[in-house]
Protein backbone atom coordinates (compact mmCIF):
# COMPACT_ATOMS: atom_id res chain seq x y z
CA UNK A 1 0.00 0.00 0.00
CA UNK A 2 2.68 2.04 0.85
CA UNK A 3 3.96 1.96 -2.67
CA UNK A 4 0.68 2.89 -4.25
CA UNK A 5 0.57 6.06 -6.38
CA UNK A 6 -2.37 8.11 -6.78
CA UNK A 7 -3.58 10.80 -9.37
CA UNK A 8 -4.59 14.28 -8.31
CA UNK A 9 -8.20 13.41 -8.21
CA UNK A 10 -7.59 10.72 -5.53
CA UNK A 11 -5.12 13.05 -3.68
CA UNK A 12 -7.72 15.96 -3.48
CA UNK A 13 -10.50 13.52 -2.64
CA UNK A 14 -7.73 11.85 0.06
CA UNK A 15 -6.79 14.92 1.79
CA UNK A 16 -10.53 15.93 1.77
CA UNK A 17 -11.58 12.93 3.80
CA UNK A 18 -8.60 13.23 6.23
CA UNK A 19 -9.42 16.51 7.03
CA UNK A 20 -13.08 16.41 7.34
CA UNK A 21 -11.91 13.51 10.17
CA UNK A 22 -9.48 15.33 11.43
CA UNK A 23 -10.97 18.57 12.24
CA UNK A 24 -14.47 16.97 13.43
CA UNK A 25 -14.36 19.56 16.77
CA UNK A 26 -12.43 22.36 15.22
CA UNK A 27 -12.84 25.23 12.98
CA UNK A 28 -10.84 24.28 9.99
CA UNK A 29 -6.81 25.31 10.01
CA UNK A 30 -4.47 28.09 9.82
CA UNK A 31 -2.67 29.29 7.19
CA UNK A 32 0.36 28.56 9.34
CA UNK A 33 -1.11 24.70 10.08
CA UNK A 34 -1.39 24.18 6.41
CA UNK A 35 1.68 25.35 5.27
CA UNK A 36 3.13 22.83 7.66
CA UNK A 37 1.46 20.36 6.56
CA UNK A 38 2.36 21.49 3.00
CA UNK A 39 6.18 21.15 3.78
CA UNK A 40 5.71 18.00 5.51
CA UNK A 41 4.25 16.12 2.03
CA UNK A 42 6.80 18.22 -0.15
CA UNK A 43 5.06 21.39 -1.46
CA UNK A 44 6.57 24.78 -1.30
CA UNK A 45 4.85 26.64 1.22
CA UNK A 46 5.00 29.56 -1.18
CA UNK A 47 2.46 28.09 -3.12
CA UNK A 48 -0.28 27.71 -0.61
CA UNK A 49 -0.03 31.72 0.28
CA UNK A 50 -0.76 32.07 -3.23
CA UNK A 51 -3.43 29.93 -3.45
CA UNK A 52 -4.91 30.92 0.23
CA UNK A 53 -5.20 34.31 -1.19
CA UNK A 54 -6.89 33.07 -4.45
CA UNK A 55 -9.16 31.31 -1.92
CA UNK A 56 -9.59 34.47 0.59
CA UNK A 57 -10.37 37.13 -2.50
CA UNK A 58 -13.16 34.73 -3.71
CA UNK A 59 -15.21 34.35 -1.22
CA UNK A 60 -16.65 38.04 -1.34
CA UNK A 61 -20.05 38.26 -2.49
CA UNK A 62 -21.22 40.33 -6.20
CA UNK A 63 -24.56 40.82 -6.69
CA UNK A 64 -26.93 41.98 -9.97
CA UNK A 65 -27.52 39.64 -13.08
CA UNK A 66 -27.70 40.52 -17.04
CA UNK A 67 -29.20 36.94 -18.07
CA UNK A 68 -28.21 34.73 -15.18
CA UNK A 69 -24.65 36.57 -15.31
CA UNK A 70 -23.05 39.06 -12.36
CA UNK A 71 -22.93 42.47 -13.42
CA UNK A 72 -20.17 43.46 -10.99
CA UNK A 73 -17.31 41.33 -9.28
CA UNK A 74 -15.39 42.35 -5.89
CA UNK A 75 -12.60 40.66 -4.78
CA UNK A 76 -11.09 41.44 -0.98
CA UNK A 77 -7.16 40.17 0.52
CA UNK A 78 -6.18 41.50 3.43
CA UNK A 79 -2.18 40.79 3.71
CA UNK A 80 0.25 41.39 6.23
CA UNK A 81 3.10 44.18 5.48
CA UNK A 82 3.37 47.89 4.70
CA UNK A 83 3.47 49.84 1.41
CA UNK A 84 6.06 52.66 0.72
CA UNK A 85 6.27 55.02 -2.26
CA UNK A 86 8.32 52.38 -3.89
CA UNK A 87 5.98 49.62 -3.18
CA UNK A 88 2.95 51.86 -4.47
CA UNK A 89 5.03 52.36 -7.99
CA UNK A 90 5.21 48.78 -8.42
CA UNK A 91 1.54 47.39 -7.80
CA UNK A 92 0.41 50.62 -10.02
CA UNK A 93 2.48 48.82 -12.68
CA UNK A 94 1.26 45.21 -11.52
CA UNK A 95 -2.41 47.04 -12.01
CA UNK A 96 -2.01 48.21 -14.98
CA UNK A 97 -0.41 45.30 -16.58
CA UNK A 98 -2.65 42.50 -15.11
CA UNK A 99 -5.93 44.74 -16.34
CA UNK A 100 -4.56 45.93 -19.95
CA UNK A 101 -5.22 49.74 -19.32
CA UNK A 102 -3.19 52.62 -18.08
CA UNK A 103 -5.98 54.00 -15.89
CA UNK A 104 -5.78 56.73 -13.61
CA UNK A 105 -4.26 56.90 -9.81
CA UNK A 106 -5.74 58.93 -6.97
CA UNK A 107 -4.71 59.33 -3.51
CA UNK A 108 -7.32 60.59 -1.06
CA UNK A 109 -7.80 59.10 3.40
CA UNK A 110 -4.40 57.29 3.13
CA UNK A 111 -5.21 55.47 0.29
CA UNK A 112 -4.49 54.73 -3.23
CA UNK A 113 -7.01 53.75 -6.13
CA UNK A 114 -6.62 53.03 -9.54
CA UNK A 115 -9.36 53.16 -11.85
CA UNK A 116 -10.52 52.83 -15.42
CA UNK A 117 -13.74 53.49 -17.58
CA UNK A 118 -15.14 52.19 -20.98
CA UNK A 119 -18.37 51.53 -22.63
CA UNK A 120 -18.19 48.23 -20.67
CA UNK A 121 -17.97 49.41 -16.98
CA UNK A 122 -15.60 50.97 -14.22
CA UNK A 123 -12.89 48.90 -12.73
CA UNK A 124 -11.36 49.75 -9.52
CA UNK A 125 -8.45 48.89 -7.45
CA UNK A 126 -7.72 50.27 -3.32
CA UNK A 127 -4.85 49.67 -1.60
CA UNK A 128 -4.59 50.56 2.27
CA UNK A 129 -1.99 49.97 4.13
CA UNK A 130 -2.20 50.48 8.45
CA UNK A 131 -0.65 49.21 11.74
CA UNK A 132 0.98 46.60 9.52
CA UNK A 133 -0.95 45.20 7.27
CA UNK A 134 -2.59 45.98 3.86
CA UNK A 135 -6.68 45.92 2.38
CA UNK A 136 -6.40 45.03 -1.52
CA UNK A 137 -10.14 45.61 -3.23
CA UNK A 138 -10.81 45.17 -6.54
CA UNK A 139 -14.46 46.57 -7.58
CA UNK A 140 -15.68 45.90 -11.65
CA UNK A 141 -19.28 47.20 -11.81
CA UNK A 142 -20.19 45.95 -16.02
CA UNK A 143 -23.93 47.32 -15.95
CA UNK A 144 -22.92 49.55 -18.75
CA UNK A 145 -21.25 46.60 -20.49
CA UNK A 146 -25.10 44.60 -20.39
CA UNK A 147 -26.59 47.40 -21.47
CA UNK A 148 -24.32 47.52 -24.27
CA UNK A 149 -24.43 43.70 -24.89
CA UNK A 150 -28.43 43.66 -24.78
CA UNK A 151 -28.22 46.30 -27.93
CA UNK A 152 -26.14 45.00 -30.15
CA UNK A 153 -26.14 41.57 -29.49
CA UNK A 154 -30.44 42.05 -29.43
CA UNK A 155 -30.48 44.00 -32.65
CA UNK A 156 -28.44 41.66 -34.17
CA UNK A 157 -29.22 38.38 -33.35
CA UNK A 158 -33.19 39.70 -34.11
CA UNK A 159 -32.67 40.71 -37.57
CA UNK A 160 -30.90 37.50 -38.22
CA UNK A 161 -33.98 35.21 -36.55
CA UNK A 162 -35.96 37.17 -38.82
CA UNK A 163 -34.25 36.56 -42.15
CA UNK A 164 -33.94 33.02 -40.88
CA UNK A 165 -37.35 32.66 -40.02
CA UNK A 166 -38.24 33.86 -43.24
CA UNK A 167 -36.17 31.89 -45.17
CA UNK A 168 -37.55 28.03 -43.22
CA UNK A 169 -40.85 28.70 -42.61
CA UNK A 170 -41.56 31.97 -44.45
CA UNK A 171 -41.39 34.34 -41.86
CA UNK A 172 -42.37 34.48 -37.68
CA UNK A 173 -46.20 34.11 -38.82
CA UNK A 174 -44.96 29.91 -40.24
CA UNK A 175 -44.22 29.00 -36.47
CA UNK A 176 -47.76 30.33 -34.84
CA UNK A 177 -47.81 31.46 -31.63
CA UNK A 178 -44.25 30.52 -31.58
CA UNK A 179 -42.98 32.87 -33.96
CA UNK A 180 -42.46 35.44 -31.07
CA UNK A 181 -40.85 33.32 -28.57
CA UNK A 182 -38.09 32.24 -31.74
CA UNK A 183 -37.49 36.02 -32.27
CA UNK A 184 -36.71 36.39 -28.49
CA UNK A 185 -34.77 33.41 -28.19
CA UNK A 186 -32.74 34.15 -31.23
CA UNK A 187 -32.07 38.41 -29.41
CA UNK A 188 -30.89 36.42 -26.10
CA UNK A 189 -28.52 34.14 -27.47
CA UNK A 190 -25.89 36.42 -28.82
CA UNK A 191 -26.00 39.41 -25.74
CA UNK A 192 -25.94 36.51 -23.37
CA UNK A 193 -22.91 35.06 -25.34
CA UNK A 194 -21.24 38.91 -26.11
CA UNK A 195 -21.45 39.97 -22.36
CA UNK A 196 -20.35 36.78 -20.94
CA UNK A 197 -17.11 36.92 -23.08
CA UNK A 198 -16.46 40.63 -21.91
CA UNK A 199 -17.16 39.70 -18.21
CA UNK A 200 -15.13 36.45 -18.03
CA UNK A 201 -11.82 38.29 -19.43
CA UNK A 202 -12.69 41.40 -17.32
CA UNK A 203 -13.39 39.74 -14.06
CA UNK A 204 -10.47 37.53 -15.01
CA UNK A 205 -7.88 40.80 -15.45
CA UNK A 206 -9.10 41.84 -11.83
CA UNK A 207 -8.52 38.82 -9.53
CA UNK A 208 -5.60 38.42 -11.23
CA UNK A 209 -4.65 41.83 -10.13
CA UNK A 210 -5.96 42.02 -6.76
CA UNK A 211 -3.96 38.73 -5.81
CA UNK A 212 -0.55 40.01 -7.74
CA UNK A 213 -0.66 43.06 -5.65
CA UNK A 214 -1.63 40.84 -2.25
CA UNK A 215 1.49 38.26 -3.06
CA UNK A 216 3.66 41.08 -4.03
CA UNK A 217 3.33 42.84 -0.40
CA UNK A 218 3.42 40.02 2.03
CA UNK A 219 1.69 36.91 3.12
CA UNK A 220 -2.31 36.31 3.87
CA UNK A 221 -3.47 38.36 7.08
CA UNK A 222 -4.94 34.87 9.13
CA UNK A 223 -1.55 33.43 9.19
CA UNK A 224 -2.27 31.11 12.62
CA UNK A 225 -1.69 34.45 15.52
CA UNK A 226 -4.71 33.61 17.32
CA UNK A 227 -4.43 37.20 18.84
CA UNK A 228 -4.48 38.91 15.77
CA UNK A 229 -8.15 40.23 14.81
CA UNK A 230 -9.18 39.33 10.94
CA UNK A 231 -10.61 41.67 8.75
Amino acid sequence: MTDTRFNDEEVSLILRRALEADTGGRDGLTLGQLKEIAGEVGIDPARIESAALAVQADRQPAGGRFLGSRMSTRYDVEVRGDMDDDGYAEVIRLIRGAMGRQGVVTEAFGAVEWKARDFFGGRYVTIRSQNGRTRVEGLGNFRDGAMVSAGMGGTAGLAASAVLLKATVGGVAGLGILGPAALLVGAVVPSYALYRRWFVKEDAALRSAVTDIAARIGSPADDGDPETPQG
